[in-house]
């Protein structure tokens, strides 16, 4: 009975040494899975920040390259033949860009305005450089800087390649005048028609826009001074010989004389100001690389630097979202055909064909089986054929897009707890379950 007992004892302890050994070893097993879950879920964290982050960089970029896109087909609408052009056209407003600090959207604009004014194609780009020069002397953008050079161009009927020769003028009368690039792009078109149709040069109607500005408003000089113009045109003068015939006479001697008051006011500037006047003129004579100068000045500040890296840093983003642009189009859904009830053929289309139409469903119950679409249908979608060669990331993001299309569908298609129907018991013998196996008879 001793030895019994001692070894129902010994087994006990055997039983309980290896029931505690392997109470032990699960318990660091739970212990190690556990800290391995945690260290996958911080990765997964790590991997879906990182991931985010990246997925927000694409759409950044493709939101980059979507503008620009727009902004190059605005200035398309201006070509006749944009096919011969646009290429070239982009990659200077994206090269002037980073050279100058400006946006392509205000290039693109001042290319537009440039093309608008009947410029040909072959001389827009020069044009547009001596803009940019222009608009970086004015502290301006370019197509402010554009559209006052295009203004001068079109009253004189100047050549584009004179375009140094414009933004030299325009330049010199925001140095000697009161007035700002943009006050005088903005107000330049309203006394230039006239001023050439009254016989005024370019530089004389400068020496006098430069005046009349250091002693009015920009807005009232210039009406002053178009309004001298024409009382000048019906005297059978030119301005500068009409108004020193009033030299030292104030207002009311002029208003006897019988101009009429507004003109009056820009003959006493002018007459009251012949020194400054004629101060004007000699600056206008040497008027050449003014505009120049003043780039130079410009080009080496710390705001042109930042506004260089700015943009080639846009630059470099609108090309990443050119890459990625074909990939979208093609993962955009395509736009769904309507059939043609007046069309022959489509009630076929619409409907099963003859030779299928009647045929027994040989699905299980509660279960169906769609047809596959045939690979003509398949090609006549249109937008979503893709090419065979893919690259890496051309298939990941397709990959990427698809599966969040699945999602989006099972999630909408989903019923809801409230909508469920009610299961009933069912009598009698139980169905058979269904093999895992596609293959199946009748």
């Amino acid at each position: 009975m001793a030895g019994a007992r001692e070894i129902r004892a010994g087994k006990a302890y055997v039983e309980l040494s290896t029931k505690d050994k392997l109470s032990q070893g699960l318990s660091r097993a739970q212990a190690r899975l556990r800290a391995f879950g945690a260290v996958c879920q911080r990765m997964g964290r790590s991997l879906f920040t990182v991931g985010g982050a990246a997925l927000a960089g694409l759409g950044a970029a493709s939101k980059v390259f979507a503008d620009f896109e727009k902004q190059m087909a605005m200035v398309s609408t201006m070509l006749d033949r944009p096919v011969a052009h646009m290429a070239r056209f982009k990659e200077a407003v994206r090269d002037m860009a980073v050279s100058s600090g400006q946006s392509t959207e205000t290039i693109a604009k001042g290319l537009y305005d440039i093309l608008s004014a009947s410029v040909a194609p072959e001389k827009a780009l020069g044009f547009l450089r001596v803009a940019l020069h222009a608009a970086a002397g004015g502290m301006t953008d370019v197509a402010t800087a554009t559209k006052g050079m295009i203004r001068i161009l079109r009253a004189y009927d100047m050549d584009a390649t004179q375009a140094a020769d414009i933004s030299d003028t325009l330049f010199t009368v925001v140095k000697k005048g009161v007035i700002t690039y943009e006050e005088l792009a903005e107000h330049i078109g309203t006394v230039a028609p006239s001023a050439r149709a009254a016989g005024l040069t370019l530089q004389q109607l400068a020496a006098a826009v430069a005046t009349v500005v250091s002693v009015e408003e920009p807005t009232r000089a210039m009406t002053a001074l178009r309004q001298a113009i024409f009382e000048a045109a019906e005297e059978g003068t030119d301005l500068l010989s009409f108004v020193r015939e009033f030299k030292g006479a104030d207002l009311a001697k002029v208003i006897a004389a019988g101009i009429p008051k507004r003109a009056a006011q820009g003959v006493v500037i002018l007459a009251g100001n012949l020194a400054l006047l004629d101060e004007n003129l000699a600056a206008m004579a040497a008027r050449a690389g003014a505009g120049e100068e003043a780039y130079k000045k410009m080009a080496g500040t710390l705001t042109k630097a930042f506004n260089q890296a700015k943009q080639a840093v846009v630059v470099a983003a609108g090309r990443i979202g050119e890459a990625l642009a074909p990939v979208l189009r093609i993962g955009s859904p395509a736009p769904k055909r309507r059939l043609n009830p007046g069309r022959r053929g489509s009630a076929r289309t619409a409907n099963s064909s003859p030779n299928t139409r009647n045929l027994p469903s040989r699905s299980p119950p509660g279960r169906s089986v769609s047809a596959r679409p045939s690979s003509s249908s398949a090609n006549s979608r249109g937008p979503l054929r893709c090419s065979p060669a893919r690259s890496p990331l051309r298939s990941a993001l397709s990959g990427c897009w698809g599966t969040a299309s699945i999602v989006s569908a099972a999630i909408r298609s989903r019923p809801s707890e409230t909508s469920r129907p009610t299961a009933t018991p069912r009598t009698g013998p139980a169905r058979p379950i269904w093999p895992a196996s596609d293959s199946w008879t009748n």
